[in-house]
């Protein structure tokens, strides 16, 4: 008996994926879809950071408060970074949108859309997030 396999067939996998936004349909981005060790790089670049946003708001003054705000920032900054590879159809003061013009200029509603997708790809646990 001959049987036909689908293991003969190659598996393709693509390290990215093109989203189009729902917080402003003309606007397509790509996202960098999480491996081993994209993943593991990014966790030993962001764990001094997030121990020191965790710390920062463990303290009651308002400095402190502060300084894990600003903190979060950051992490939300390297993870945007991290995980868009390319962003087309929106143009910010007359020229095509990049991930820093985004980030300094762009409608903050799509910032927190492609933060959301980033993170959700990522899965981290909120404890991962401290950690």
């Amino acid at each position: 008996m001959n049987y036909t396999s689908r293991l003969d067939e190659p598996f393709s996998h693509d390290s990215a994926v093109r989203i189009r936004s729902k917080v402003i349909p003309a606007v397509e981005y790509t996202i960098r879809r999480a491996s081993f060790g994209r993943r593991l790089s990014m966790l030993r670049d962001l764990r001094e950071m997030s121990g020191r946003a965790e710390f920062a708001a463990a303290g009651q003054a308002v400095g402190d408060r502060i300084e894990a705000a600003v903190l979060e920032k950051e992490i939300a900054c390297y993870q945007l970074r991290w995980g868009v590879a390319e962003i087309s159809g929106l143009l910010i003061d007359g020229a095509p949108a990049t991930i820093e013009s985004l980030m300094e200029y762009g409608p903050e509603a799509l910032v927190q859309e492609v933060l959301q997708l980033i993170r959700a790809q990522l899965d981290l646990t909120e404890e991962e997030r401290k950690n």
